[in-house]
Parts: structure tokens; sequence; C-alpha cells
């Protein structure tokens, strides 16, 4: 079972050598190597403070090293261990996580892109609508109306980075929420006034329940989530449709 593994699986001894390896280690890791001989220079120290912690310790252990195989490729590796006082040695389950790390930094390297190429001249063409906005006594009602749609679609894009941001800090456990007293019919109203001009040009009209539903909640977050909603309804239903959302409070909750 071990042999067939598709996992790396070792055993390394006190001196932290390997004595045993499957064949699904047999590209990076061989018995008689020793672990920080096939450990990228950078994480030697980090390889040796892990086997010394695991020893001692003598509790299941979890770490990450880069290591290098026989053919001078890097291998990102997730590192489970565990040390046998009884056998004097540490048994070790390894997996190549190369491709996930891979796409995480490419998921890293796209949010960059969103924030420093699209976010900033965004939030710029918003303070010039806002600003265009407050100076409208010297347009014509007909541009400031078309401006006060243009502000509306650059606080919708906005949004709409904004959840990218989110779902990343999701992902790593970061996200923060502001809690306070908010009130759904506020927020859903507002949403579809963004989601206005989309509904509009293809002759969809939405009803909204006209109760006050206030809740304690984070006021963007919920904003997002029922813009995200909206704009999923608008874009799965058939030109000349009706969107009705409703909104009840439960005895704990309330229900959207």
């Amino acid at each position: 079972l071990i042999a067939n593994a598709a996992e790396m699986i070792c055993v390394i001894d006190s001196d932290g050598v390997f004595v045993q390896v499957n064949e699904s280690a047999s590209g990076v890791l061989a018995i008689g190597q020793s672990l920080l001989d096939v450990t990228c220079i950078d994480d030697r120290m980090h390889a040796d403070d892990m086997l010394r912690q695991a020893r001692q310790s003598k509790a299941p252990a979890r770490f990450e090293l880069r290591l290098v195989d026989n053919q001078g490729f890097i291998v990102e590796s997730q590192w489970s261990v565990l040390w046998s006082d009884l056998d004097q040695l540490l048994f070790c389950v390894v997996k190549d996580v190369t491709e996930e790390r891979k796409i995480e930094r490419l998921k890293d390297d796209f949010i960059e892109l969103i924030s420093n190429n699209l976010k900033t001249p965004l939030l710029e063409m918003q303070a010039l609508y806002g600003a265009a906005c407050l100076n409208h006594r010297d347009l014509s009602d007909g541009v400031h109306k078309e401006l006060l749609s243009a502000q509306k679609i650059v606080n919708r894009l906005l949004r709409l980075v904004d959840n990218l941001l989110d779902f990343r800090l999701i992902e790593s456990g970061k996200l923060e929420l502001v809690m306070g007293k908010v009130d759904l019919l506020d927020i859903t109203r507002e949403a579809v006034s963004l989601v206005e001009g989309l509904a509009t040009a293809r002759s969809i009209k939405i009803d909204c329940f006209d109760k006050s539903l206030t809740i304690n909640g984070d006021k963007d977050k919920l904003l997002q989530t029922v813009l995200n909603l909206l704009s999923n309804a608008i874009k799965f239903s058939p030109d000349g449709a009706r969107i009705k959302i409703e909104g009840k409070a439960n005895a704990q909750s309330v229900e959207l």
C-alpha cells in the first residue's frame, strides 16, 4: 500500500537521513541521502528546525519545504510528520504542492494587477465624476443625467473589483467585517439603483419589498451580495421579465 501510494512517503532517522522511501518519492528523495541535501539552500535552516521540533514534541507536525529533485527542478512540498520514540524514526507523508502554489501565485499576481492597474484609475474617474456632479449648475439637465449614469457605472465597476479583492481575503482568512445596524431595505434599493441601467436596457422591471428590515451586518459586504444576486437575476432573465425581491423577518433571522 505504501509502495503504491500517490503521496511521497519516507522514513528519516535521528540524523536526518532517509532510511526508507516509496516509489512516488524516488524522483526527489533517496535512501542514504540527508533531508538537508535535497532541501533548497534557503530552506535548510527551517528544515533543520522542523526536524528538531518534531523529535522533541513527539506530536504530529506540518510544515512546508522547497526541495530539489533529481533533475534540479524546485519541488514545493508539504510535510506531515510524526516521531516514534520506540523506533527512533520520523515517519513522513509528503505532498507535492508545486502546482497549487503556482496557481496561488498567479491569483496573487492577478489580484495585484487589478488593484494597481484597474482600481486606481477607477478611483480617479470616480473623483472626477463626483466633482463634476457637485458643480452641475453650469451643466444642462441632460449632461448632468449622463454624468450621474457614468458615476453609477464607475461605482459598480469598483464594487466588482472589490469583490475580487475580498474573495482573495476570504481565501486567506483575512477578511474583516465592519458590523453595525443596517436596513436591508436601504441596501436593496441602492443595489436596484446601481443595476437600473442594465435592467432598463432589456426592459426588465424590478419590484422591491417596502418594509424596513434592520439587522446587524456589514453594509458594504451586504450591498455587494445583493448587487451580485440582482446582476445574476438580470443576466439570466429574458428581455421584458419581472424580477421580484421579497424580504421577511423570521424569529432569529431575515430572508431576502
